[in-house]
């Protein structure tokens, strides 16, 4: 009985201070489309910014419903500022030029919560198309 006791009381201590170890998935609070454009020797990239939307049933976290726009802060490809572009009333997206060449890129932004990167490489067959970039929060 005593044990039990015991356990409850952790069990309610774990909860209030949310314990719970990190489910899989949320690592990756933040995403980016980027979109790759070549004009000649020109390389850029547009980026738009989102959280990615689910939802819970049965308990199960479902992802692929969609996403939400985000304002970030300070983007920066590589560490150079990047450009903001008003594509519509409700989003913003941003451009950068990239450098001709299969190497990894480091996009990072700002939030209220602190700082969060995110890496991609660029090759040939992706000039034209949407590639996806996760992010991380930069640990202190």
């Amino acid at each position: 009985m005593n044990m039990l006791k015991i356990m409850s009381l952790f069990l309610l201590i774990a909860s209030l201070f949310n314990c719970s170890t990190p489910k899989k998935g949320e690592s990756y609070p933040f995403a980016a489309e980027v979109l790759i454009k070549k004009d000649g020797e020109k390389l850029t990239a547009q980026f738009m910014f989102y959280m990615p939307v689910s939802e819970i049933v049965n308990g199960k976290k479902n992802r692929g419903f969609g996403k939400s726009p985000i304002v970030v802060e300070f983007p920066k490809l590589n560490g150079f500022e990047m450009k903001e572009v008003q594509t519509s009333e409700t989003k913003k997206s941003y451009l950068a030029e990239i450098e001709n060449g299969e190497k990894d890129n480091t996009v990072t932004f700002m939030r209220k919560d602190g700082e969060y990167h995110g890496n991609f490489r660029v090759n040939e067959s992706d000039f034209g198309k949407t590639i996806t970039v996760q992010f991380r929060k930069e640990k202190l």
